[in-house]
């Protein structure tokens, strides 16, 4: 996959109003992406494709056309990554678009959950 330009028509949580984007693979990995704002390109997030590294997970029905992401977070102190399960990153291509998707259980799809647990599952 090569670079693409989305637009969330709302914003991502704790960004307005930020709305350009970039989705890009991370070189040499399998499902890891870099998303970038066009706007303040300091602002960045490593997300995994969650077909790719977390098939069960899938919160949301009829996501054929649709990519699933989660964004992994390394916090200080912590020698795992982290993935916020209760607010993916759902993006369609073909239209260019995406949408941050607020989960209404975060008991059943954590906020902070260790990779590790996931993969290992």
């Amino acid at each position: 996959m090569t670079t693409t330009a989305l637009t969330f028509p709302t914003p991502i949580a704790g960004l307005s109003p930020l709305r350009d984007y970039t989705l890009a693979p991370v070189p040499d990995t399998d499902g890891v992406y870099a998303l970038q704002s066009v706007d303040r390109p300091e602002i960045r997030f490593h997300i995994l494709n969650a077909a790719t590294h977390i098939p069960a997970y899938q919160p949301l029905p009829n996501t054929d056309d649709l990519d699933v992401f989660v964004i992994v977070t390394a916090q200080r102190g912590h020698d795992r990554l982290h993935v916020n399960l209760l607010a993916p990153i759902v993006v369609n291509r073909t239209a260019g678009t995406a949408e941050q998707v607020i989960l209404p259980d975060p008991d059943r799809y954590p906020l902070d959950v260790p990779l590790t647990d996931l993969i290992a599952a």
